[in-house]
């Protein structure tokens, strides 16, 4: 008689800890730039940077990697009249509407501008 009150009680936990540990884990969308050239949304471990003028969309998945697997030079992964997308050791950097944008991959990691 007392071991179906322990059982619902018990599964009861499991499933709140897992409601509350999804909620937890989720992000929403950040938009990290946003101007009339380039629009950067970071979403979890996507990337997606829009160029405003013609509307195509780049995705960068950042992922873990081992060390020796980490360019060691800047490459270009996307290069046309409006943007000009490059991987670099620890983030990536954008070129559009005059202005370079730079962001990091590390933790507590920041964004700069600079004018070209």
């Amino acid at each position: 008689m007392w071991l179906f009150p322990l059982i619902l009680t018990v599964a009861l936990a499991i499933v709140c800890v897992v409601i509350i540990g999804n909620s937890l884990t989720q992000t929403s969308p950040e938009v990290l730039v946003s101007t009339d050239a380039v629009e950067v949304v970071q979403d979890g471990t996507e990337t997606r940077i829009t160029d405003a003028v013609t509307g195509q969309v780049y995705k960068l998945t950042t992922k873990r990697v081992r060390r020796e697997e980490v360019p060691s030079e800047p490459y270009t992964v996307a290069d046309t009249d409006t943007i000009k997308i490059e991987i670099l050791p620890n983030g990536y950097r954008v070129r559009a509407g005059g202005m370079v944008y730079q962001i990091t991959r590390k933790k507590g990691g920041w964004l700069s501008w600079l004018r070209k």
